[in-house]
C-alpha cells in the first residue's frame, strides 16, 4: 500500500516553489553534466568554462535590456560561480 501523500510546508507560493524548484533542478543538472563531459574528456574543462562565460555575458547584456534586471543579475552571478567552480576544479584561477 502506497504511503499518503504528506504535502511539505514552503515559505513560498505553489507556483513560485515550482519555478524555485525547476530553476534548482536545471543549475544542478547542467553543472553535473558539464562535469561530466570534461571527466570523460569529451570537453576540455577551458571548453565548458568558455561555454559559461559566453552565456554569462549574454544574461549580462539581457539584464542590462530588460525589465528585470535583478533577476539578470541573480542569474549571472550563478552562472560565474558554475565557471569558476568547473575553472578552480581543473586547475585554474577564479575570474570574478
Amino acid at each position: 500500500m502506497a504511503e499518503p501523500h504528506i504535502p511539505i510546508p514552503s515559505r513560498h507560493a505553489p507556483e513560485q516553489l515550482m519555478t524555485h524548484a525547476s530553476a534548482q533542478a536545471a543549475l544542478m543538472l547542467v553543472e553535473s553534466l558539464a562535469l561530466a563531459l570534461v571527466e570523460h574528456g569529451i570537453l576540455s574543462s577551458d571548453d565548458v568554462v568558455d561555454a559559461f562565460e559566453n552565456v554569462l555575458e549574454t544574461k549580462q547584456r539581457m539584464g542590462e535590456e530588460s525589465e528585470d534586471a535583478a533577476v539578470a543579475a541573480k542569474a549571472a552571478g550563478l552562472i560565474s560561480n558554475i565557471a569558476n567552480s568547473l575553472r578552480l576544479a581543473h586547475g585554474g584561477k577564479s575570474v570574478d
